[in-house]
């Protein structure tokens, strides 16, 4: 049913943003997005659908520097920390998470 779809959604977007913690984030995508893919098709999800919640999914790079260079680049010049990263991070990554786990499957059908 659709609740199995939103799980499905949900753990690849977990999935990509897990992945986009410690990789670049089109890298995340290029890796995930075509697995992901597949197996909407396989059981009958809408594959743009879960295509575009790991494109979402892979710019939350909050949690962590080595996600993104301009993180780094922050971290040096502000004297920041991974623990400041995730203090703020962990809490916005969640709220996108949420928001995006809500607001994709009422603009677009999930399955």
């Amino acid at each position: 049913g659709s609740a199995s779809h939103l799980i499905i959604l949900a753990g690849f977007v977990l999935l990509t943003i897990a992945l986009t913690q410690i990789i670049n984030g089109a890298t995340a995508a290029t890796v995930i997005a075509p697995i992901a893919i597949v197996a909407a098709q396989k059981i009958g999800m809408e594959p743009r659908s879960i295509a575009l919640a790991v494109a979402i999914a892979s710019s939350m790079a909050f949690i962590s520097p080595l996600g993104h260079s301009v993180n780094v680049l922050v971290m040096g010049a502000g004297g920041y920390t991974f623990r400041d990263y995730a203090r703020v991070g962990i809490p916005l990554t969640i709220l996108l998470t949420i928001i995006l786990l809500i607001i994709l499957p009422l603009l677009m059908p999930i399955g």
